[in-house]
């Protein structure tokens, strides 16, 4: 349920400052939208954006913690308070506590409106600019609204508070704080769909109208009278043989 919309080779980019020459091993996003109070403490990674460097050694460390499984009911990983909240269990609380917690310094998050942008409230109290910042962020400076963001200065994009696009709900006609910027990730997923299908030559004009146009038709009304979400129509790609070998191929690891 993400969708990449920009090229973002920088963060593989051994050389790149993120990295910190070698002794960072993974990169990932802040989730403050499931923090505690203190703001700013233990702060949940997002389980839908991690890149990590392949790394034998912290892979078997990581996997050592888990077997040991010292995670405690009201007080997280260790003791620590680090996975006390949605998911922390498991991958969003597991990554703070290992590359902040036990090995900090091995461990960076990056910029969470620009990758695995979601459309989530940074403070406390709906709305905006209400409450406080979740990341600690003290007046008179204030904590970044990714709600707020340019279309175009956003790489990935994770369906969550928006919604998945095969939902077939629409944000467009709402008044809600998230709701411009996830019609607009919405519009965008149905726009690559439609330019996928018009490559595998599955596109059906005649079936996908009817529709609001953010859609590209891809939501409403189906032939058999049902309504909702117009799954591709992969029985006509496999019609193709020259299109469906391809599309097979296309699957098959490089050598």
């Amino acid at each position: 349920d993400a969708l990449v919309l920009r090229n973002f080779d920088e963060l593989f980019d051994d050389d790149s400052a993120l990295w910190g020459g070698g002794s960072v091993k993974a990169l990932y996003t802040y989730d403050w939208t499931m923090a505690r109070p203190p703001w700013g403490k233990n702060p949940p990674t997002q389980g839908g954006f991690i890149v990590a460097k392949p790394d034998a050694r912290t892979f078997e460390a990581l996997v050592s913690v888990v077997r040991q499984g010292d995670f405690r009911a009201g007080s997280g990983w260790g003791g620590t308070s680090t996975g006390n909240y949605w998911g922390g269990m498991t991958i969003q609380g597991l990554v703070p506590y290992f590359f902040e917690k036990l090995h900090p310094g091995t461990g960076r998050a990056v910029d969470n409106c620009v990758y695995n942008n979601m459309a989530n409230n940074p403070r406390s109290i709906g709305g905006f600019d209400k409450g406080e910042c979740r990341d600690g962020t003290k007046p008179p400076a204030t904590c970044k609204d990714c709600r707020l963001v340019e279309l175009d200065t956003v790489k990935t994009t994770h369906f969550t508070i928006c919604q998945k696009p095969w939902g077939c709900t629409s944000a467009s006609h709402l008044s809600c704080p998230y709701c411009p910027l996830c019609a607009k990730f919405h519009k965008r997923w149905f726009d690559i769909r439609r330019e996928l299908e018009i490559e595998w030559e599955t596109y059906d004009l005649v079936g996908y109208t009817g529709d609001a146009t953010e859609r590209r038709g891809m939501c409403g009304k189906h032939k058999d009278g049902q309504r909702g979400y117009k799954p591709v129509p992969m029985h006509l790609l496999l019609q193709n043989k020259t299109r469906s070998r391809r599309w097979l191929a296309s699957w098959q690891p490089r050598r």
